[in-house]
């Protein structure tokens, strides 16, 4: 059985989820960046690799990790992560493990926090009051390490 707790920042992991306005769950890769086993949340990025909406605006690719195709073992497209965050309670997680739906891709280079810090400081659509509370709990490796 899944040990929430155990899960780590920068693990990579895949799963169906439910996103509003879609009929039915899409299977995502999500890469873990904060766990907070008191209140059983996990704080996921989820990466895209469908980068239109970045090329259509290359500004926007400021503030954004991107990594190139086949530049990582654990994602093998091109593969954009935005600062987004998106909470996951363990319950949920459990439930995908007991349906078989739940499974872990690896984790991100060891950079990956501070390519992170860096697009979220060159990030033009960051206001400074959105760029400071996301660094009060992402900058200083306050996420689950």
């Amino acid at each position: 059985m899944l040990s929430c707790e155990d899960l780590k920042p920068f693990e990579v992991w895949n799963f169906p989820f439910l996103f509003d306005g879609d009929p039915q769950r899409q299977w995502k890769h999500w890469i873990v960046v904060g766990n907070f086993p008191a209140i059983e949340r996990v704080i996921f990025f989820k990466p895209t690799s469908e980068p239109s909406f970045y090329d259509k605006e290359p500004s926007r690719l400021l503030g954004v990790v991107e990594y190139a195709e086949k530049s990582l073992t654990v994602l093998s497209e091109r593969t954009i992560i935005p600062p987004e965050r998106f909470e996951i309670t363990y319950q949920y997680l459990r439930t995908c493990e007991a349906n078989g739906e739940l499974r872990y891709k690896g984790t991100l280079p060891a950079d990956f926090r501070e390519r992170m810090n860096q697009a979220v400081t060159k990030s033009e659509e960051f206001r400074k009051k959105q760029r400071d509370a996301f660094f009060g709990w992402f900058r200083k490796g306050e996420v689950g390490d």
